[in-house]
């Protein structure tokens, strides 16, 4: 067989096999990581030593002139107790050498507070005996008991400490209320915010727990970015289900603000992620080293870990100002040199007047000295890193049994340092407090059988993540659910961070490598659009690059592989080409979560045409020089950018997922105005949520009437009378009840949905007719078979905005709000068919009609709850209906099974008001 191929932009497609095999991408997460400055007060605060050295910290620390360490923080030693640590065990919980605690956290739901540890004995960290390679000094456990690649001493140290933990410090659920998006209406599941615990809120050094999590302007920095989280291979090579990163002690620690090399020097600040967006960040403000502003007993024979003695750094530091001076360690950095011939006197003259630093030998000014002046130039570069940051990480993960053997999913953690996990906004690890390096472990299967974050009260037990779950039988197969973790590095000696996860499937992150997952391709009245369907959001940049290559049909930002060979008999392409595609337009149009980030895209081929089902897109990428004799640059163009997401993540090579487009032919949808009367009846305001100043909800400002049609209209469609339309639009008489249909709808809603909609009865219409047939709200009407989103928002004649109302209707609450009513109950035979999806096998049962009449009551009132003044106004109506497979009456008796593409419509109208009173 001959192979007719093209390389595009680096791209060789050959046959129905992508050349370039990679490995397994890494399992990818959202961060958030936000920079403090160790002047922060619950940073740098050495708790774990603060009981036993409390009698000299405060002199010390005056002596030296220390920034930070004034009165004020001293006296608070009663707070710094309730730091769980060897000298305090009474505030915590010890780990057993199995990586258990040892007794019960009361945080957790009580089917996780019994997974206690078997052993008598606590796990101790400190550092080894045996030396690593070239002789470096390793940290690490005394002994593991678990199975897992951290690192052990192998029961011999040099020293060691109790491993022990601050539990309670955080309220065991998540807060969602600020999360949703009022322009999608969709949740920003990083916007959730974790709280403080109201019974035990003063803990470990945490006054001001509150900006740890949280944007506080001249507080913290914030930068977006995805951890990637590498896969693990087999001897062989070959990926594993596990997925693991290991920063630690040993390796230079974890400092995502810092670039540092393999060896832990670090090279510089980290500007950027992924080459494109800023890191937004202080700067190094400290050094990798345990320097205490008092009388630390080991402090003259403390070594690192590549062997370098640190106790002049840490005199050096110490004396520009210590760990709460934001500039002191720059200062040490640029000056050590110079300066260390007085750093090394101020520290000699302290230890000579503290009898508590000299419990291994007095200074011998000669040999330390030349010991600290053959790495002078070297020590303060090596040390200086930027710490003191928080991280709060999140991904959606979806539950299948068969993911579960032979082993359960598990998401485990070692890390010094607070860390909490939350699955489903609900805790499941509580490793509060400043801490040496401790385990935690997450078994999904134990989450999933007890129903984990599905039970009453629990803030997302009416999600689509509890859909198909029961107390009975656990989470749905199938489910989503929402992983976050919270982490903060509080203090200077290292920075360990071990994650281990064998989570198979993960939604896209929106700070990932740009991929599409898919495109349709609509055309409507001639018009072509394509809704390409990506894991990420793109940054503006990239967005703008892409539309000035097309425009000028200079640069295609698409590559296409289209097959140019189907062999009829085995179904399979046997030769493939690849095109380019130009785009002329790009819009982000919305977010779909795991179901990714919709763009509404306008461009075409070489030739003019556009995209067809079948194709295969992925992103172009550039290449520096010609990778094959076949690439024409001159007939195809040629990638001279990187396209990036919007936390910087950029496609870097050859793609090695592709999206299959899909092409829909004529979908519409007719949105009409319901009763244009200007004089409307009174509207009662007085049981409108937020009345007269506080904004009103964008779920509040207006109701839905959804209603069943008939089957003649399906049989009818385009000569359906509209006039009969009025009796599935309108709202009740005066004083009446709100449809059934609309009851549904309403009391399917969370309570926290429902309280938002005004606080009164949610199976109330507030919308009515008067005796004359005239309604009290505008009316806007649309027929669907598919489930949908609005957005209406409503500006004065001057373009002022005027309020604003967004709802949305899942594919559970539409499947049986279709199946209800008058018009659905005259079709008992239809819904007792039943009709096979081709694509999938899967048999469907009948839903009626499946057509419903959907009208958007809004109300005559403004976002504060206040009536409209009498003139002119504009409604601005979005409609966005979600792709649909789904049975039901398609005319002439007969049901089957049909696929309702995605849908976007836009839709102005004017309607003019007056007021009663």
């Amino acid at each position: 067989m001959t192979i007719k191929k093209r390389v595009f932009a680096g791209a060789l497609l050959c046959g129905t096999s992508i050349l370039f095999a990679a490995a397994a991408k890494p399992a990818q997460l959202e961060l958030i990581v936000r920079d403090f400055q160790p002047g922060h007060p619950d940073f740098e605060n050495f708790s774990e030593e603060s009981i036993k050295n409390m009698d000299l910290m405060y002199e010390d620390a005056s002596a030296l002139g220390l920034v930070g360490y004034d009165l004020a923080w001293y006296e608070r030693a009663p707070y710094h107790r309730a730091c769980a640590n060897l000298n305090s065990p009474s505030a915590g919980i010890p780990v057993g050498v199995d990586g258990k605690p040892m007794a019960p956290v009361t945080s957790l739901p009580a089917y996780l507070q019994t997974d206690l540890s078997k052993s008598t004995q606590i796990l101790k960290y400190g550092e080894c005996s045996t030396k690593g390679p070239d002789g470096i000094a390793q940290r690490g456990y005394e002994t593991v008991g678990w199975k897992t690649d951290v690192l052990s001493c192998n029961g011999s140290v040099n020293w060691a400490n109790e491993v022990y933990f601050t539990p309670n410090m955080v309220f065991p659920h998540l807060d969602f209320s600020d999360t949703l998006d009022p322009l999608t209406m969709k949740a920003d599941f990083l916007r959730v915010k974790i709280m403080r615990n109201p019974d035990n809120p003063l803990s470990c050094d945490n006054s001001a727990f509150e900006q740890w999590f949280t944007d506080v302007e001249g507080v913290n920095l914030r930068s977006d970015i995805a951890l990637d989280i590498p896969n693990v291979t087999d001897a062989q090579g070959n990926p594993t289900r596990y997925y693991v990163m290991d920063y630690n002690y040993n390796n230079g620690g974890y400092t995502p603000l810092d670039n540092v090399n393999a060896d832990g020097l670090r090279l510089g600040a980290r500007e950027k992620a992924y080459e494109a967006e800023n890191i937004n960040q202080f700067g190094p403000q400290s050094f990798s080293i345990f320097c205490p502003p008092y009388s630390y007993q080991y402090a003259i024979g403390q070594y690192d870990y590549r062997n370098y003695y640190t106790y002049g750094l840490c005199m050096a530091w110490l004396a520009e100002g210590g760990p709460k001076h934001p500039t002191a360690a720059q200062t040490v950095a640029t000056n050590y040199t110079v300066n260390l011939g007085n750093y090394w006197q101020i520290g000699k003259t302290f230890a000579d007047n503290h009898p508590k630093m000299s419990d291994r030998g007095k200074l011998d000014g000669d040999v330390s000295f030349n010991r600290l002046a053959l790495t002078a130039d070297f020590l303060p570069v090596f040390h200086l890193r930027n710490y003191a940051f928080t991280m709060m990480g999140h991904v959606e993960f979806k539950y299948k049994i068969e993911n579960q053997t032979p082993e359960p999913e598990v998401f485990d953690f070692v890390g010094d340092d607070d860390m909490w996990i939350f699955i489903d906004g609900v805790l499941v690890v509580d490793l509060g407090g400043t801490h040496l390096a401790t385990p935690g472990s997450v078994n999904i299967q134990t989450l999933a059988q007890n129903n984990h974050g599905c039970h009453a009260g629990e803030p997302l037990a009416t999600g689509r993540n509890c859909n198909g779950s029961s107390d009975a039988n656990g989470w749905g197969d199938g489910s989503w659910h929402h992983l976050h973790f919270f982490y903060a590095d509080r203090q200077t000696d290292g920075s360990n961070l071990y994650i281990r996860t064998s989570l198979a499937e993960l939604a896209p992150t929106k700070y990932g490598q740009p991929a599409v997952l898919g495109a349709e391709v609509t055309v409507a009245n001639g018009v072509t659009t394509t809704s390409l369907i990506l894991n990420t959001q793109l940054s503006q940049e990239s967005l703008d690059l892409m539309m000035a290559g097309g425009q000028s049909n200079t640069v295609p930002g698409i590559v296409v592989k289209r097959c140019d060979d189907f062999d009829v008999v085995t179904q399979q392409c046997r030769v493939y080409k690849s095109l380019g595609y130009y785009v002329d337009n790009i819009t982000f149009t919305i977010d779909k979560g795991a179901g990714g980030m919709i763009y509404s895209v306008q461009g075409h081929l070489p030739d003019g045409s556009s995209l067809m089902s079948g194709d295969e897109l992925a992103f172009n990428y550039p290449v520096t020089e010609q990778a094959n004799e076949d690439y024409d640059p001159e007939t195809t163009g040629k990638m001279n950018f990187f396209v990036t997401s919007v936390g910087g993540k950029q496609v870097d090579g050859f793609p090695e997922e592709w999206g299959m487009a899909v092409l829909l032919v004529n979908p519409t949808t007719d949105v009409e105005v319901g009763d244009t009367t200007i004089t409307r009846p009174d509207f009662d305001v007085t049981q409108l949520n937020g009345t007269g100043s506080n904004d009103m909800s964008v779920a509040s400002t207006g109701e839905l009437v959804l209603t069943p049609l008939p089957a003649s209209y399906t049989d009818q469609k385009d000569d359906f009378q509209k006039d009969s339309l009025k009796k599935y639009t309108a709202a009740p008489a005066q004083g009446g009840d709100i449809s059934g249909v609309q009851k549904f709808l309403q009391s399917d809603k969370s309570t926290e949905a429902s309280n938002a909609a005004g606080g009164a009865s949610v199976n109330d219409a507030r919308c009515y007719t008067d005796a004359f047939g005239v309604e009290s709200c505008a009316s806007i009407y649309f027929p669907t078979s598919q489930p949908f989103k609005v957005n209406v928002r409503v500006f004065d004649h001057l373009g002022h905005f005027v309020s604003q109302y967004s709802e949305q209707v899942s594919r559970e609450q539409f499947e049986k709000a279709v199946s209800q009513g008058a018009a659905a109950a005259a079709l008992p035979s239809l819904k007792k068919k039943t009709c096979t999806n081709s694509f999938t096998n899967e048999t469907i049962n009948a839903t009626g009609t499946g057509e419903m009449m959907v009208t958007i009551k809004m109300y005559p009132v403004s976002q504060r709850g206040r009536l409209l003044a009498t003139g002119p106004y504009i409604y601005q109506v979005s409609i966005i209906k979600e792709k649909y497979d789904y049975c039901a009456y398609l005319g002439n008796g007969n049901v089957d099974f049909t696929s309702a593409p995605y849908q976007r419509v836009s839709f102005t109208t004017t309607l003019g008001y007056r007021r009663q009173k």
